[in-house]
């Protein structure tokens, strides 16, 4: 019984001593270069994630942008996570 014990159960309880209750999730929502280009509609999301819990973009880089940099920023400032997707096949 004591073999039982020490090789399984008290590992299993140290691996699950490690699991938090309460573990942090991102929630995210995918977003085009286009969107995030227009401030208008940039404003719109960044407003809506807030209230709705959202805290990370997936964003599109399709294409060189003068904007593109001055939009990531806003995003960072306002707190949300950003994950870059790079386009290769531009026509699908």
């Amino acid at each position: 019984m004591w073999k039982i014990i020490c090789k399984i159960i008290l590992p299993t309880l140290f691996l699950l001593s490690g699991i938090s209750t309460a573990e942090a999730w991102d929630k995210g929502i995918y977003l085009t270069q286009y969107m995030l280009e227009k401030p208008d509609k940039l404003n719109y999301l960044l407003k809506e994630a807030k209230a709705t819990g959202i805290n990370t973009f997936i964003i599109d880089h399709d294409y060189y942008s003068s904007h593109y940099a001055a939009a990531i920023a806003k995003v960072k400032a306002a707190g949300i996570k950003n994950v870059t997707r790079i386009v290769v096949f531009t026509d699908g």
